[in-house]
C-alpha cells in the first residue's frame, strides 16, 4: 500500500482539491477521498483499478472516529492493530501496523504523489491528538471558520507527523492519503 501528502493545499472544508468532480459531488472527508483516489490512479499508486485511497482526517461523531479507522474502512470496528505495510511515494516504509493510540511511525511520508519532497513547512490537516486519537476536525471538515485544528508535518515520525502544530480552518494545509487496506 502506498501513502502520500497531496500536491495541493485546501481549507478545513476539504473543497481545494485540483479535481472539480470531487468537489461538485462530495462533502468534507469524502470530497478528499474522492481527491486522494484520483491522484494516486494519475500517478499509478493503485494496487488495482478500484482501489480506494482516504484521506486521514478524524471525525466527530458516537463513537468519534480515528484517522487510522477511517483509513481502514471499518471505522465502527476499528481493530486495534490495522495490517500494513505502507509506503511513501518514493517506495520507502511509513508504517508497518496501524496501532491504536501508537502515535509514531517508522519512516516519514515525505513526499507527494508526484514524488516530490515536503519540507516541515508543508503542513497537513489531521484533527489528530499525539497519540492518534481524534482531538479536533473543521466542523465536520465542512467548514473554514474553526480554529487551533491540529496539522501534521510530513517530514517527522514521531508524534509530529500527525500532532506538530495547530492552524485555523480557513489556512491552505495538504491532506493525507492513505491506500485502503
Amino acid at each position: 500500500y502506498y501513502v502520500f501528502a497531496s500536491s495541493w493545499t485546501t481549507m478545513g472544508d476539504m473543497a481545494g482539491g485540483p479535481y472539480p468532480e470531487c468537489t461538485a459531488n462530495y462533502v468534507g472527508p469524502a470530497r478528499a477521498d474522492c481527491a486522494c483516489t484520483k491522484a494516486a490512479a494519475k500517478n499509478g499508486l493503485r494496487k488495482h483499478s478500484n482501489h480506494a485511497f482516504r484521506a486521514y482526517l478524524g471525525m466527530t461523531g458516537t463513537p468519534t472516529m480515528e484517522a487510522r479507522c477511517r483509513v481502514s474502512g471499518q471505522p465502527s470496528s476499528c481493530l486495534p492493530n490495522i495490517p500494513g505495510p505502507w509506503f511513501n511515494a518514493d517506495g520507502a516504509i511509513v508504517v508497518n501496523n496501524f496501532i491504536s493510540n501508537a502515535g509514531t511511525i517508522d519512516g516519514p511520508i515525505l513526499f507527494t504523489e508526484n514524488r516530490v519532497a515536503l519540507t516541515a513547512a508543508d503542513q497537513v490537516w489531521t484533527g489528530a491528538s499525539a497519540t492518534g486519537t481524534h482531538q479536533n476536525e473543521c466542523l465536520g471538515w465542512n467548514d473554514t471558520t474553526a480554529t487551533n485544528i491540529n496539522v501534521g508535518d510530513p517530514t517527522a515520525t514521531g508524534t509530529g507527523w500527525h500532532n506538530g502544530g495547530t492552524s485555523n480552518c480557513n489556512a491552505p494545509k495538504r491532506v493525507y492519503c492513505f491506500a485502503t487496506p
